[in-house]
């Protein structure tokens, strides 16, 4: 069984997205999340200060300079966070995709000559030895069928 990735395989990602409906409903799960525990600590913050603080000690400025601050923070959190969940998302729905790909070419006839090789941060590591093992039995089979048919044909003539 293989265990390093090809060499012909290019390392670049050009698709990030491979899944869409799974990884953007992951995305938006996650970053409505961060936007919830955001202004849940914002409101938290604002009543200590409004509510519990001593008023007298407090001094109020109207300064919207803060609220652009905050709002390219909850963007940068929010960009940074997007990223990283496609990143994630990609590393589970690779293998899917490619687990997939291989069945449906497996019940086409057409049984994969090599070994199914996931990326080393692909999640799924269990899947791709039971497709290995999958495939090598089916190999085997189609090999034994041919012979079979090859020796029925000479048979026959």
């Amino acid at each position: 069984m293989k265990t390093s990735e090809p060499k012909n395989r290019n390392r670049n990602r050009k698709n990030y997205l491979i899944n869409k409906p799974f990884q953007m409903k992951h995305i938006l799960a996650i970053l409505l999340v961060q936007v919830l525990t955001v202004v849940f600590t914002s409101i938290v913050a604002t009543y200590l200060i409004y509510f519990v603080l001593d008023t007298n000690a407090v001094q109020i400025n109207h300064n919207y300079g803060f609220i652009i601050q905050w709002g390219i923070m909850l963007l940068t959190a929010l960009v940074i966070g997007a990223y990283l969940i496609v990143r994630y998302t990609h590393n589970i729905a690779g293998p899917i995709y490619q687990a997939c790909k291989q069945l449906n070419d497996a019940a086409n006839g057409n049984v994969p000559s090599e070994d199914v090789i996931f990326r080393k941060k692909d999640h799924f590591k269990d899947l791709q030895n039971n497709l290995n093992m999958c495939f090598k039995t089916m190999r085997t089979y189609k090999q034994a069928y041919d012979k079979q048919n090859s020796v029925a044909g000479i048979n026959n003539e």
